[in-house]
Parts: C-alpha cells; structure tokens; sequence
C-alpha cells in the first residue's frame, strides 16, 4: 500500500514559481537598471535568462527521463563522472545555491520590514524569517507547502497589481525608469550585465 504524499501539485507549483520569482524581482530591479541603463535592456535580459532557464529544464527533465531516481545532480554526474564530482555540486548547491539565495531574501525582507516599521532592526528580522520559516518545515511539510503556496500567490498578486497601477495610472512612461546612474554614466551593454 502506497503512502499518500504530503506535497500536491499545487505546492510543486508554487515552489517552481518562487524559485523562478521570488524576491529577486523586488530586489535585483533597481540594480540591473542602474548598471545597464535601459528598462528594455532589463526587460530583455530577463526574457533571454528565462529562454536559458527552460532550456536548462528541459535537460534537466531528459536527464530525469533518463536516471528516475531521487538525488538530481548528484546522481546525474556520479553516474556521467564521478561521485566525488556529485558530492562536490552537492556541497556547493548547499552554500552558494541554497544558503546564500536565502539569506539575501531574508535580508531584503528585513530591510523592507525596516522601511515599514522603522523601529524593527532589519538583520533581527532576517533571522526571525529564517528561523521561522525553518521551524515550519520541519514540524509539517503539508503546511509549509500551503504556505509555500499563499506567500508565492502573494508575490505574483503583487507583480500583477504593482504593473497593472502603472499601466492604468495613464502616466507610464520609459524614462522615469532611468535613474541616476543610467543615463550618460558608462555601464551599459554586456560588460554591465557581468558586473
């Protein structure tokens, strides 16, 4: 008798969907505009990486046609290589994919938090986050997953209200969009996206 599984697919989504989204948007915005100096140069590097991204889901889905078993990368290249290569990507996935992602999230969030109520104490919240977050999944996966699902729901409700304001508010326009460093400073092109 099989167990039922405690994650649906709507929980899957969601984790997709943050993963893909999550805080960046709220946070990378502002960077990638004052580099490269130009909203349609952000727009379409955003659609060239997610070009890459589904490129990369699609190796990865043929890779997981191909060795059906739990693990992902690390039993893709112990199997291509060798199993200290599948240790080795495990470990960095850990520190710089996983740990270092979500400590930059939750230090935005203290920082927004900051700017809400000025009186909170922005890397006391980011811990309070992390703490949190990590005590909810590990008493009850089914929850965390509807959390998961209402946070990310949250977040694209947001993008969606954020970009429908400005489209209804009948005053869009390209060049409030450039700030300060973005016009006549350098910066722009592929040597800025590097940066």
């Amino acid at each position: 008798m099989s167990q039922p599984r405690p994650l649906t697919l709507s929980h899957a989504l969601a984790l997709v969907v943050s993963s893909m989204v999550g805080t960046g948007v709220f946070t990378t915005a502002g960077l990638m505009l004052g580099a490269l100096g130009s909203p349609r140069l952000v727009l379409a590097t955003w659609a060239a990486t997610g070009v890459l991204a589904l490129a990369g889901a699609a190796v990865y889905a043929e890779l997981g046609a191909m060795m059906p078993r739990a693990g992902g990368e690390y039993v893709y290249l112990t199997r291509a290589f060798h199993p200290v290569l599948g240790f080795l990507s495990g470990f960095v996935a850990l520190v710089v994919g996983f740990a270092a992602p979500v400590a930059a999230g939750a230090l935005a969030f203290g920082d927004y938090l900051r700017a809400l109520a000025p009186g909170v104490p922005a890397r006391a919240a980011a811990f309070a986050l992390v703490g949190v977050t990590t005590a909810l999944h590990a008493r009850d996966v089914r929850r965390a997953g509807r959390a998961q699902a209402v946070v990310t729901g949250l977040v694209v409700v947001v993008m969606v209200v954020f970009v429908g304001a400005a489209l209804a508010s009948g005053r869009a326009d390209w060049s409030r969009l450039a700030g300060p460093g973005a016009a006549g400073q350098g910066g722009h092109g592929a040597g800025a996206l590097a940066v």
